[in-house]
């Protein structure tokens, strides 16, 4: 602000300020929410008001459609659904009116000429002040420019990584590179090849696919003596054996009649479920970080804290997991801590880093 404003960012070396994706004072929208979040409301009050009085829509300059888009139209939009909170020019009809809104719509209009091509991808640039695609802008954009390259880039190293896990390291967890071997880090799920189920789905590779889900059938041990998170056994085992149970009609893996509320991924998904069920049991609802899949419970002398991200992330997978099975207890015990975490939040309303769970 002291020394770059109203330009969009600042050189810190020269202490001075340059435009770099169309003289929006970009910096300042980046940090609306920020404001925000920080709870600085009589601040982004002001931000939000200067960012009326000058932001210009109409100058001649060329902007990136795909930059002015996530950060100028997101930044005015995240402020506005903000703007009640800050107390910051509420109009009756909010959130669907709003100077903040207005200024989003405008840029908006000002972009849709992009879109003006036979195949609706958009063009990269448009020019404010005419309103239009500048002349002689090229009919290449970033994805049809270099997505063939960057496909065949892709493959090559996701081969490169799973070929080698599937030869050096597997059935443990993760590949150490530098040493060519494998080891367990959350459980002994084999957890590259949970992990990589999905990805060769979207590579097309469904052999791979029916094999890689197989093999996992086979040797995935869920009574073990082992202790395991709660949080990553949840979002990569199974959020992983869930998503290769929604593809596997499509690979042509081993698909029954009531699918998709039936199948051995989906059965699989289950049982880890419900081992990870008892880490609930706690007065607040809020989840312990560990469980014990021999012993089907939390291990003796766990911590009673346990990280915000273990409480609150659960939803997605849980409620798939209810949805799927027809058993509500995972969506309820997940829906459970997530309105257990809000309500422990402090009078400014923030969440701690961690939080007891007793």
């Amino acid at each position: 602000m002291r020394y770059a404003y109203p330009l969009d960012e600042l050189r810190p070396l020269t202490c001075d300020g340059h435009n770099t994706w169309g003289s929006f004072s970009l910096t300042l929208v980046d940090a609306l929410d920020t404001l925000a979040i920080m709870g600085n409301w009589s601040e982004f009050r002001r931000a939000g008001q200067m960012l009326l009085d000058h932001l210009d829509t109409s100058r001649n300059v060329n902007v990136s459609v795909f930059e002015t888009n996530i950060r100028v139209i997101g930044g005015l939009l995240s402020a506005h659904l903000l703007s009640r909170r800050a107390g910051f020019r509420v109009e009756p009809s909010w959130p669907c009116s709003g100077p903040l809104l207005r200024q989003a719509e405008v840029l908006g209009n000002k972009l849709l000429p992009a879109f003006d091509t036979p195949t609706g991808m958009p063009y990269g640039t448009v020019n404010l002040a005419i309103n239009g695609v500048p002349p002689k802008e090229t009919p290449v954009t970033c994805v049809a420019g270099i997505g063939t390259m960057t496909t065949n880039r892709v493959k090559e190293l996701f081969y490169h990584a799973y070929d080698g896990y599937m030869r050096y390291a597997y059935p443990l967890d993760e590949l150490r590179p530098l040493t060519c071997d494998g080891h367990n880090t959350w459980g002994s799920f084999s957890l590259t090849l949970v992990d990589a189920l999905d990805t060769l789905a979207i590579m097309g590779n469904w052999s791979e696919f029916r094999r890689a889900g197989q093999m996992l059938l086979d040797h995935l041990d869920t009574s073990r003596n082992v202790n395991v998170s709660v949080f990553e056994t949840n979002i990569r085992v199974i959020g992983g054996l869930l998503s290769a149970h929604l593809l596997s009609r499509r690979a042509g893996f081993r698909v029954e009649p009531s699918w998709p509320c039936s199948g051995p991924l989906l059965r699989q998904a289950e049982v880890l479920g419900n081992k990870l069920l008892p880490a609930f049991d706690t007065p607040t609802g809020m989840p312990y970080g560990t469980v014990n899949l021999a012993i089907n419970g939390v291990p003796p002398k766990e911590t009673p804290v346990t990280c915000v991200a273990g409480i609150g992330t659960l939803i997605l997978e849980f409620g798939t997991l209810s949805r799927l099975t027809g058993d509500p207890r995972f969506e309820k015990v997940a829906m459970n801590a997530l309105r257990s975490i809000w309500k422990y939040r402090d009078q400014d309303e923030r969440l701690a880093k961690e939080e007891p769970l007793l």
